[in-house]
């Protein structure tokens, strides 16, 4: 298990993404960069947080950007 606030924004992000993912049998660049920005956007909303607040936004934000190339 995860505590403290960690468990939900880990939670929020890998529902969202496999959300984003759907049925799909083969998870390719474009499918995985849409479900990135799709978790990325669910712990932007539940954390209520941004980039540079010290959260794990500051990691995933730019490995989207560079997913984004």
């Amino acid at each position: 298990t995860i505590g403290g606030a960690s468990g939900p924004l880990y939670g929020t992000f890998f529902l969202r993404m496999a959300g984003e993912c759907g049925d799909s049998p083969e998870i390719d660049l474009p499918v995985l960069l849409r479900a990135m920005e799709a978790g990325v956007a669910g712990v932007q909303a539940r954390g209520r947080s941004q980039a540079g607040e010290k959260t794990m936004l500051d990691a995933w934000l730019p490995a989207l950007e560079a997913m984004r190339g």
